[in-house]
């Protein structure tokens, strides 16, 4: 007999896997106490049935109270899990058996009855069981009982008739509780699969919710580098020039690298020739005066140009608060503040040094030289790549940093 709540056979896995159906402690603290008290109760197998104490002893002791521990150990094992139904019931017949020996041999003697209706209660409504191993279990230990009283005596008494009317209505009583019990379990168990999926959708939606509003954020910080672009008209088409040097550097570094970030190599490459763009982004702080002027800035205005990476950093900070996790954003950050930093600590804005300055703004402060002097701006012509590669190994350890240097050396047919 199937209970009329069950479910499909993927649920119902899940269902008897349940920690809270389980309640693996719960079901230790319950077997301990059984074991107690089935060893207290041969106190009245001293007074009451003396002449049996040896096998009532046996009994208890050598069968029911072990297997009460060896069903403890097991619940520390992951099998218990496939077997918990099965072994419970079994410790509820065993344990039916123990004083059922007792009820047949000393039928008039309503103590042991108590007991029996102990093992019921217990069996039906305690160590939770479903339905269908605790009406099983209720009706073996009533069967065990009945044909082991006839078989014993030999004939029916009045006694055996009454306490097996009590019996029969114990068990329906308790067949009726642990049905509804198990109803009520299967129920919160729907309940609790249906809070999880509605909070599951909910998570994702505010993730949604959460991923649009950084694209969107996103996007204005990328219209404001293009805009920088407009403005500067020394830089052309200098933001994708960088994006495609830096995706080259990066792809060429050691693996070690990318564990180091916990990233992977496509990952990084990506995220990098998209976040180069916001290298000058600060730009939108400075005057198109300072911007666009023909020839070189004097000290002061030069000042003001450095003051670009602090403007940028400061922009993309705000961002990055409200977005830690974002990796585009990070790294937009770290290349925006200290792409003109120098390896020998003589950059600006906070003169870092070596390895202190973040691998991104190392790898950008070499591309971002390299395209500037290979492009023309209203202050110089261009210079052609060799001249270019030349310039940068001379920078090799005191501008640029030598490992990326050499990734650059290594690779420079691929920036023509």
């Amino acid at each position: 007999m199937l209970h009329k709540d069950s479910f499909d056979l993927a649920t119902e896995r899940l269902y008897r896997r349940d920690p809270n159906n389980l309640e693996i402690k719960e079901t230790r603290i319950i077997l301990l106490v059984f074991s107690f008290l089935y060893a207290l109760f041969s106190i009245s197998d001293y007074y009451l049935l003396n002449e049996y104490l040896p096998m009532l002893l046996v009994i208890r002791f050598c069968f029911v109270i072990p297997m009460f521990f060896l069903t403890i150990f097991l619940t520390y094992k992951k099998i218990f899990v496939e077997i918990n139904q099965k072994i419970m019931m079994f410790n509820f017949i065993l344990s039916g058996v123990g004083i059922s020996v007792m009820l047949i041999i000393k039928p008039d003697n309503f103590i042991y009855y108590g007991g029996m209706f102990m093992i019921y209660f217990s069996g039906y409504l305690l160590i939770n069981l479903d339905f269908i191993h605790a009406a099983l279990g209720g009706s073996i230990n009533f069967l065990l009982y009945f044909f082991g009283f006839i078989i014993y005596h030999g004939t029916v008494t009045s006694v055996f008739g009454y306490s097996s009317m009590f019996f029969i209505g114990a068990n329906i009583i308790g067949m009726v509780g642990s049905y509804n019990f198990e109803t009520i379990r299967r129920k919160n168990f729907i309940n609790s699969l249906k809070i999880i999926e509605y909070n599951r959708d909910l998570k994702n939606e505010i993730s949604k919710q959460t991923q649009d509003i950084a694209k969107i954020n996103i996007e204005i910080v990328f219209a404001l580098a293009k805009l920088v672009e407009t403005r500067d008209h020394n830089t052309g088409v200098h933001t994708e020039n960088v994006g495609k040097y830096c995706a080259i550097i990066a792809g060429n570094l050691d693996e070690k690298v990318y564990l180091e970030f916990n990233t992977t190599k496509g990952i990084y490459v990506d995220t990098i020739k998209v976040a180069s763009v916001l290298h000058d982004i600060g730009k939108v702080g400075i005057s198109d005066t300072i911007l666009n002027k023909n020839g070189k800035l004097d000290q002061f205005e030069f000042e003001l140009m450095k003051t670009h990476t602090l403007i940028g950093s400061d922009i993309l900070e705000k961002i990055h608060k409200n977005y830690p996790q974002n990796e585009f954003i990070n790294m937009g950050l770290n290349i925006a503040r200290s792409h003109h930093e120098r390896y020998d600590g003589t950059g600006y804005p906070d003169g870092l040094k070596g390895e202190a300055i973040p691998l991104s703004a190392r790898i950008m402060a070499l591309c971002d030289v390299y395209d500037a002097l290979t492009t023309q701006r209203p202050y110089k012509e261009a210079f052609p790549h060799s001249k270019a590669v030349e310039l940068i190994k001379a920078e090799k350890g005191s501008h640029f940093d030598p490992v990326i240097v050499e990734i650059f050396l290594n690779n420079q047919n691929r920036f023509i």
